[in-house]
């Protein structure tokens, strides 16, 4: 089972190079259902998904896990830029997933979250004690 809580922006009059949050979210994932590709995405965004709980992972196209995304990570990627496989990973027994994501639309955003992916991957470590996080 899938649930979500989201909202959709639109930001009316900005730049196009300015960073602007398109959609902010929270879903709960809980079976293999849960599989997106990031490079067949309709639109180019820059996409920031940290995990609250429970794990989420980088996958093959056979769904073998490449990556886990634990609690303490967040996944970062550019839509139809990074072509990565994401989603709930194929040993986790139905133990939920619970993570925030907020897709950013903008030359600035995309190139950001490009940089952090080149110096650092697509799995970043976030501490999950940080009051921003804790607020979630």
């Amino acid at each position: 089972m899938i649930n979500q809580r989201s909202i959709h922006l639109d930001t009316v009059a900005t730049l196009p190079s300015l960073p602007r949050i398109a959609h902010l979210g929270w879903e709960r994932a809980d079976s293999t259902a849960y599989r997106h590709s990031a490079g067949n995405r309709a639109i180019s965004h820059a996409a920031v998904q940290i995990t609250l709980a429970g794990e989420g992972a980088v996958l093959s196209a056979r769904r073998a896990v490449l990556q886990r995304v634990p609690r303490g990570r967040a996944l970062v990627f550019v839509a139809r830029t990074h072509h990565l496989i994401y989603g709930y990973p194929p040993d986790a027994l139905g133990a939920p997933y619970d993570f925030l994501y907020a897709n950013m639309e903008g030359a600035a955003a995309t190139l950001m979250i490009a940089d952090l992916v080149a110096a650092h991957g697509h799995v970043l470590r976030i501490d999950p004690e940080h009051a921003a996080v804790r607020a979630l």
